[in-house]
């Protein structure tokens, strides 16, 4: 089961998971990547907009991809760019379905830390686990966007020649994930619009997770 946005405290942990069996699209591949590097497995994760998936590393297999929110069951790169809107400028840039490191991986979980900081007003915080997590995993769009975001909200606190420094700094940030080709996905019925898309896809091709 899954708690996609991981809106329960508890489902942002390790034990949270273990104890609830929940997680998130972030949290749940950490605890399969935990037992697959343990075990010498090939293992890595796969961003997509808004979300995150796991591959096995082997060129014998033909199905890699593991979606630990659907069971460690099988969607194609073909469904997730369908699904998720990915550009073809997404993909160039490695921005999404790109095999990442662990250490490129570390950099998002980083992100998802300065996001909660953000949520509770200290932007100051937020900046600087963003900037940090930029500097590790460059191709990230969303981290980009994410930095962008703050620094624009932040800069509304400020007066001056220190908030259009600020705007500067975001408007940087949010070029940078536009050239990686950010998917702009709508924040409204996110879930549903996704749903209905997957279930298109597969009406067509007949196909998906298994």
């Amino acid at each position: 089961m899954s708690d996609a946005n991981a809106d329960k405290l508890q489902n942002r942990y390790l034990n949270g998971i273990l104890d609830t069996k929940m997680g998130s699209c972030v949290t749940m591949p950490i605890l399969y990547l935990s037992i697959a590097q343990r075990l010498g497995y090939p293992v890595y994760p796969v961003s997509v907009p808004w979300h995150f998936f796991l591959r096995y590393v082997d060129p014998t297999f033909k199905m890699q991809n593991i979606e630990t929110t659907g069971g460690g069951g099988y969607s194609s790169d073909d469904e997730y760019t369908a699904v998720l809107q990915i550009s073809q400028q997404g993909i160039k840039s490695g921005a999404y379905l790109r095999t990442m490191t662990y250490r490129e991986f570390v950099a998002e979980l980083v992100a998802q830390n300065a996001m909660y900081w953000g949520m509770r007003g200290d932007f100051t915080k937020a900046i600087h686990y963003l900037e940090k997590a930029t500097k590790v995993n460059p191709r990230s769009a969303e981290i980009s966007k994410a930095l962008g975001n703050v620094y624009l909200i932040y800069s509304q606190s400020c007066g001056g020649k220190t908030a259009e420094e600020y705007r500067a700094k975001a408007y940087l940030y949010f070029k940078k994930a536009d050239d990686l080709g950010i998917t702009k996905l709508s924040n409204s019925n996110y879930m549903t619009e996704q749903k209905k898309a997957q279930e298109k896809f597969r009406k067509k091709s007949k196909g998906g997770i298994k």
